[in-house]
């Protein structure tokens, strides 16, 4: 029979990660600590159960090639503990031509949307009475 798993314990497991762990943000908190990149802003989404991190970071001057190791983190981190579903691409925001004064970036750690839920038959059933 191999190495198959049971759909509930699947599902369990998948509960049971949906929050980020003290390791993990552990790890974020190691990385800035040498990065260059000073943080701008830092959203925790989720609460008391956390499922993500918005990061934002700006470098000046000569630091802006560090967002690259960065980003070479940002996606380490993914491959050991995963992006909570749909693992969105970093924002890279350049600003000053034709040499960076400020480079931004931002990256989500986990799970950083809230699904929504929509009653389809609902907003079929208003398109079609002309709403």
């Amino acid at each position: 029979m191999g190495d198959t798993k049971r759909g509930s314990e699947k599902l369990l497991r998948a509960w049971k990660e949906r929050t980020l762990t003290e390791e993990s943000v552990k790890e974020i908190a190691g990385h800035l600590e040498k990065s260059r990149g000073q943080v701008e802003g830092i959203i925790i989404v989720g609460g008391a159960n956390a499922t993500g991190v918005q990061l934002s970071l700006a470098y000046t001057g000569d630091d802006g090639p560090w967002c690259g190791n960065d980003i070479q983190f940002w996606l380490q981190w993914l491959l050991r503990h995963g992006g909570g579903g749909v693992i969105h691409p970093p924002k890279i925001i350049i600003n000053g031509i034709p040499w960076p004064e400020i480079v931004r970036l931002e990256l989500n750690f986990g799970q950083v949307e809230t699904p929504v839920q929509v009653n389809v038959s609902e907003q079929v059933g208003a398109l079609a009475a002309g709403a």
